[in-house]
Parts: structure tokens; sequence; C-alpha cells
């Protein structure tokens, strides 16, 4: 077995990436389910056991980079294979006819083209066991002999798949193939676009109309090194205007491209300082999202809150401490029924500043509501539950400590309780409330 913190010397980085996906496919965990009609060049549905995480894989032969995979891993790791795709590929080579399957090829029925994985992606084309000879030499224009789209053909592929759509013969377009080739024309079309704008690269007179300040020259090479890129890492020491740079970056985006809305996405503590950056810098409208997930983080201090004061299953609780607890609760839920009444106040006064959908929120109130009236109504019954405890041992709260974290939880359970279930509504409405409404 090798070891999944500390690579062997004698392996490159990804042959031991490899071999840790093929460990894990070894060790089980997966469900699958073939969805095609051939036993082995077909898609596969494949299920973790212990996450229900469902991916699709596209088997079409045994090298890297021939097959495919839905999962995140495969889409970034640059590898050609997951450990889903060689889960699939071992439960195939189980089987001896399948084995002789895999060795002989993919000859598929059709011609398809196809995107071919690993460090460097490749468009890719197959010729289909019935292909004619006109399909051969019109693939034979725009790919090379191994059967490679070659750069010529990037710039002639509308060409060829008009030609091969007049043909009266069926070619396969993966979609991911499709996508990749939009992508590096996509990336040219910038490149050229920003090259006529900016003829004169960092000493173009236009770089300097983009921001109130003027740019130092490693800030504007900077700025078009990310234009060109599209995605990039801006790696200057502290100090040296990253944060001006991604501006200006954002600027020339929306003058160049017509880019209207910019996300940024940063640590709570540095909001503030990017919006204040921003209107310093630049004439853009800033809008900083916070407001209503800080009223959801209210509503779990006020748990916390309650459990971490409440005395333990196995102590006896005194009066003077029952009575702190019923103190203590009550200024929490005090506390979160103003930060309720100021969100409806906030939302009377000026609901078109609001950056939320406003019917979202209305949904968020009442299911705030019903959650505090829900914890009220348990809350005000607990002292003779308290009480209760100190002859029962099944007492309906119970306060444990977490293994892990130390931290106290209180655990309530009592006749049709719906807590939990509208906890569970609430961090369900609050990932559908990242959705933007503009003015």
């Amino acid at each position: 077995m090798v070891s999944h913190l500390i690579k062997p010397q004698e392996l490159s980085l990804e042959q031991w990436q490899i071999i840790l996906r093929k460990q894990i496919a070894q060790e089980g965990g997966f469900r699958i389910e073939n969805k095609g009609e051939h036993p082995v060049f077909s898609t596969f549905m494949v299920t973790n056991r212990t996450t229900k995480g469902v991916y699709r894989v596209v088997i079409s032969g045994e090298k890297l980079g021939m097959n495919y995979c839905s999962c995140p891993d495969f889409a970034i790791n640059t590898l050609g294979t997951c450990k889903h795709i060689e889960y699939v590929l071992r439960k195939l080579r189980g089987n001896k006819e399948n084995r002789q399957i895999l060795k002989q090829g993919f000859t598929p029925e059709y011609s398809c083209v196809t995107l071919k994985y690993g460090h460097e992606r490749k468009i890719a084309f197959f010729p289909g066991a019935k292909a004619s000879p006109t399909v051969k030499v019109l693939a034979g224009q725009c790919f090379d002999k191994e059967g490679f789209l070659t750069r010529w053909g990037f710039d002639n592929f509308d060409s060829f798949v008009a030609q091969g759509n007049s043909l009266n013969e069926d070619i396969y377009y993966h979609e991911d193939a499709m996508m990749f080739v939009a992508g590096i024309r996509d990336i040219k079309s910038r490149k050229e676009r920003i090259d006529k704008i900016f003829s004169e690269g960092v000493n173009d007179k236009n770089i300097d109309k983009l921001l109130k300040m003027d740019l130092y020259p490693f800030q504007k090479e900077g700025v078009l090194f990310a234009l060109n890129a599209g995605r990039c890492l801006l790696a200057d020491d502290m100090g040296l205007g990253k944060t001006v740079q991604a501006i200006a970056v954002s600027e020339l985006m929306a003058h160049c491209f017509g880019i209207e809305k910019v996300l940024i996405i940063c640590p709570t503590s540095l909001k503030h300082q990017w919006q204040k950056e921003i209107e310093k810098f630049s004439d853009k409208k800033v809008v900083v999202v916070q407001k209503l997930l800080s009223r959801f983080s209210k509503f779990m201090q006020a748990v916390e809150k309650v459990a971490d004061n409440l005395p333990q299953k196995s102590e006896q609780p005194s009066d003077a401490e029952i009575k702190q607890v019923n103190k203590i609760e009550e200024e929490s839920l005090e506390e979160v029924q103003d930060e309720i009444s100021s969100v409806k106040n906030e939302m009377g006064a000026s609901p078109d500043e609001n950056v939320f959908n406003n019917e979202t929120i209305k949904n968020l109130l009442e299911i705030g509501s019903n959650f505090l009236k829900d914890l009220s109504n348990q809350l005000s019954n607990k002292n003779q539950l308290l009480k209760e405890a100190k002859t029962s041992t099944d007492s309906p709260i119970v306060v444990r400590k977490d293994s892990v974290t130390g931290r106290k939880i209180l655990q309530i359970s009592l006749p049709e309780d719906k807590t939990m279930e509208n906890i569970a509504k609430l961090a369900g409405t609050f990932l559908n409330m990242l959705k933007p409404v503009g003015k």
C-alpha cells in the first residue's frame, strides 16, 4: 500500500496520485449499474455507498484519458482517471470476456468526436466501424495521424461540423468536447480583442483611464495577464496592490466584454475593506451581502447559549440555577426577536435595496418565528422538566458533551417537537437565498 501522505521518491506526482485512486477502488464501497447496451464500452452509474453520491462514468478504453467521470475530482485533477473510473475498470477486468474486450479496444459503430483527459486535454476523432472514406478524408483535414485536433482544426472546426452534418452518416459530438472547443476559441477571441484595444501593452493610455489612480507598471502587467488568462492567481507579495489589480481587471472585463456583475468572495472581516477600496478607486456600486446570515447565527447562538448554561443531567439543579437559566433564555429570545423585527423594518423601509428576493425573506422570517415559538414553548416547560430530572433518568431534556469538540449540546425531546424540522427548513432557505436581485 502506498502512503496517502508521503510521496514515494521513485514515483512522480502523477503516478502517486493515480495509484492512490486505484487503492481506493480496491477498497470498494461503490455500486455500479450499466445504463447502456454494451457490456464494457458503455455508460455506468456509480454510487458511493457511504455518501450516496451518484456519478456518471463513460468507459471507452483502458488507457488514461480515454474515459470520463462526472465527479469533481476528475474535472480538475488532470490525471485522466479517478477512483470511480478505476473501480468500474476493476470490476470489468474481473470477468474474462470483458478483459478480452478491453484489450481489443473500443471501435464505435458511429464516428465520434470526444475529449481526451489528462495533463494536456485534446480533442480526438474516432472513426466508426462503418465510417465511409469521405468521413475519414474530412477528418484528416482537421485531425492529425493520431486522431487529435490540430491548431488549424480549431479555427476551422465549424466547417468540419457543417460538412460532417451534410453527409448521410452519423457523427456523434460529445458535449464536453464541444465545450472545450468553444472555450479554446473564446480564449483566442478574447486575446485578439485585448491586443486590439491595448495595442501598446502596459504603455497603452486606455489602461490609465481605468481607475481613479495610476497603476504602477508591474500592476498593469498583472492586470493584462489576468485579462488574457481568464482564470489566474495573482500572487504578488503583501502590500503590492493585488486588490487594486483585481478591481482594474473587473473594470476591463466590463469595458471589453460587457460584464455587468462581479461576485467577490472573501473573509467576513474583509467585506467592508473591499467595499471601501472599490468605491475609492472606481465608480461602481457595491452591495455587501451579510445581514441575513448574521440573523441566522443569532438563532443558533440563542440555542447554544441555553445549552451551555443548563446543568448536566446527572447534576441536581437548584432553584437558583433554574432561575439563572431562565434569565439567560429570556435574554436570548428577546435578542433574536429584536433581530427579526429589525429585518422586518428594513424590508418595509427600503425593500428595493435588499440584495435578496423579498419573498424568500418573508419565508425565512416565518420559519424563524415558528422556530422561536417552538423553542419558547419548550423552554417554558423546562422548569418542571428539570425538577422531574432530579428523580427521573428519562428526562426529555439532556445536555451532553460532544466527544470531538467538547462543547455542550442541548437535546430536547418532547411530543410533537418541530424544532429540528424548523431548523432544517431554516438552513434550506438560506441555501436558496443567494440569488441577488438588482434594483
